[in-house]
């Protein structure tokens, strides 16, 4: 684990370990606030795109509109973005399919790839849309998706027992560790993956959201579970892992961008 967090990318990182209280996400509203002072929510200082296509994928029990910021910050930065079409995200194997046949459509339609970006249960949705539907997709950007074979452990207890209660597949034991052996497997080469990740995570341990894939990127920011779909940091990562513009310095402070 040591290696895999040298090979992040380390800026003010945070000596926490394993999994932050449940109720430390109520600062994730705080970071949505933040959001709106700083510069690159509004594509200031930041690499634009080329209408690339982008579907943004929902976390637990979410709905395409709690991307609300995300996607219209990614249109204001020139991509395209798509909704999953997913209502109240509970069902991991119908909504991979779902958003794989989205993703299909598009690239039938546009002749380009699609990149995917999943925040939590849609993190895991899009690295199985990645594996089973790869000549449509571009990349995989993971916010707080544990991929860990033993996520079990590192999902706050409350937060597993309410999938457990309304996940179909997580009833199914045997589904169950199909899904969990599936988590873990590699994405195919030519479908490129970045995780990023919070030490400060009040849901899932934040160490079971890091690939030990040597080709995946695994990016550590400052900040709640929650509020990385809101996540000033977040955001200027995104952009320029899209435009596969590498960055110069990266920070994670929380602080306002307009006080940078």
């Amino acid at each position: 684990m040591v290696a895999l967090a040298e090979r992040s990318v380390e800026a003010g990182i945070l000596s926490q370990e394993g999994r932050k209280p449940l109720w430390y996400e109520g600062e994730a509203f705080r970071e949505l606030l933040v959001l709106h002072t700083s510069f690159v929510f509004y594509g200031i200082g930041i690499p634009h795109g080329d209408a690339s296509p982008v579907i943004t994928i929902p976390g637990f029990l979410n709905s395409d509109g709690h991307h609300f910021f995300l996607n219209s910050w990614l249109e204001r930065v020139n991509y395209r973005t798509y909704a999953s079409e997913i209502i109240m995200n509970r069902d991991l194997e119908l909504n991979i399919k779902k958003v794989g046949g989205k993703a299909k459509r598009i690239y039938e339609h546009t002749g380009r790839k699609v990149h995917l970006i999943g925040h939590s249960l849609g993190a895991a949705i899009a690295r199985g849309v990645g594996q089973e539907y790869l000549e449509y997709i571009e990349s995989v950007i993971a916010l707080g998706g544990p991929i860990d074979v033993d996520f079990e452990e590192a999902v706050d207890p409350f937060v597993l027992a309410l999938g457990k209660a309304i996940i179909p597949s997580f009833r199914n034991q045997e589904e169950f560790a199909r899904i969990k052996e599936q988590l873990i497997q590699p994405l195919p080469r030519g479908v490129r993956s970045t995780y990023i990740y919070t030490k400060d995570d009040g849901v899932v341990d934040w160490r079971s959201c890091i690939d030990p894939d040597q080709r995946a990127t695994n990016i550590e920011v400052s900040g709640t579970h929650m509020g990385l779909i809101w996540n000033q940091w977040v955001y200027k990562h995104i952009a320029h892992i899209l435009a596969g513009v590498p960055e110069k310095k990266l920070s994670t402070s929380l602080s306002s961008g307009l006080a940078a």
